[in-house]
């Protein structure tokens, strides 16, 4: 993937409907933002090293292609609910709960846990700091096992993990 490279940045050609002379003219936003965004370019949208780390050349690659790269490496999601009240262990020693997980194993490794948006600001971000303590999860038969190093989460925590091949 590479940027486009402009000799006259924000140009346009401006052909008149009704057969007129055409002409040029500068474009420009003009919306008067109060968060100019995220620039839309080859580093926020697959960088070198995204595409090198998917096994794909920096040069020719695609968000597609790396969505499809992903897509291909991602198996099983499987989705378990933390209660608030299962929790183990002290601040010391790190606080664990082991939950019953239909269909994993002790040899399934899954990319770090994702929790999913409730649309409640306020549920949202007490999942978002409950997901932020946990420290590990460890895939067992039937089970996960996940500790959390210096506090516990106080609310209910549903996760998901997804499977790498």
């Amino acid at each position: 993937m590479k940027d486009r490279v402009s000799q006259n940045p924000g140009r346009v050609k401006i052909t008149p409907e009704n057969g007129g002379t055409a002409y040029f003219a500068k474009l420009e936003m003009a919306d008067s933002p109060t968060d100019p965004g995220t620039p839309l370019n080859r580093q926020t949208l697959l960088s070198e090293a995204a595409a090198q780390q998917l096994g794909l050349d920096p040069e020719t690659a695609t968000p597609s292609e790396a969505f499809g790269r992903i897509a291909a490496g991602l198996s099983n999601t499987y989705r378990v609910t933390l209660a608030a009240n299962g929790w183990s262990g002290s601040a010391w020693e790190g606080y664990t709960q082991t939950v019953n997980c239909s269909g994993i194993t002790a040899q399934t490794v899954t990319l770090p846990p994702v929790y999913q948006s409730s649309g409640y600001r306020e549920t949202d971000i007490a999942a978002r700091e409950a997901l932020g303590m946990i420290g590990r999860v460890e895939s067992l038969d039937g089970q996960i096992r996940v500790t959390c190093w210096e506090d516990r989460p106080s609310v209910d925590l549903t996760i998901q993990l997804m499977e790498v091949n």
